[in-house]
């Protein structure tokens, strides 16, 4: 994941209400193979938080319930498929509906975390490991991600410290980069 430097600010995208806006982007490489395991990764990212929109709206349970990093469709950033009236280099990918394309390159926009997993640990726990209550606030967190990624039978298969995102405040966790995911 690539967050923009600050000195390479640009205008908000489209529909953003302030320039504080930072998404995650992942960029795929230009080929065949990874082009479609994109698509896959964006399937089962798009059934993961279908699933949680359906049962946020059932029981109005908060966003994060199952620690899985949010995937931000073109939709929510004002791109639609009939309009490239936009100053933005990325562009719609005709390969899936709201993928986009950057210099032919597959991208896919997340939610923004600054740290994972191993910064955080390494930035905290230098030779003591962190508190306790931090452990069992993480490991909760974890395993209702893992949970939820049995409850669709799928397999996370990439699972290190690296692809455990950590938010700003060292509160949330998060699991991300299902690129070597799979259905059971």
């Amino acid at each position: 994941f690539v967050s923009p430097p600050p000195e390479a600010a640009q205008p908000p995208l489209p529909g953003a209400t302030s320039m504080d806006q930072i998404v995650a982007m992942k960029l795929i490489r230009s080929n065949e193979t990874m082009t479609k395991a994109a698509m896959k990764e964006v399937r089962i990212l798009r059934l993961l938080q279908a699933t949680s929109k359906n049962q946020r709206k059932k029981t109005n349970v908060r966003n994060r319930e199952h620690f899985i990093v949010r995937m931000i469709e073109g939709d929510e950033l004002g791109y639609n498929a009939s309009s490239t009236n936009h100053s933005y280099p990325l562009e719609l990918s005709p390969m899936g509906s709201m993928m986009l394309e950057y210099h032919n390159h597959t991208a896919i926009l997340f939610e923004y975390f600054p740290y994972n997993l191993r910064e955080t640990l390494s930035k905290f726990g230098k030779n003591v490991g962190i508190n306790l209550s931090a452990v069992q606030s993480y490991s909760k967190q974890l395993l209702s991600a893992l949970q939820h990624l049995a409850d669709h039978r799928v397999v996370h298969a990439d699972i290190k410290l690296d692809n455990i995102l950590v938010s700003e405040n060292f509160s949330v966790v998060q699991l991300c980069d299902f690129g070597s995911a799979f259905f059971e």
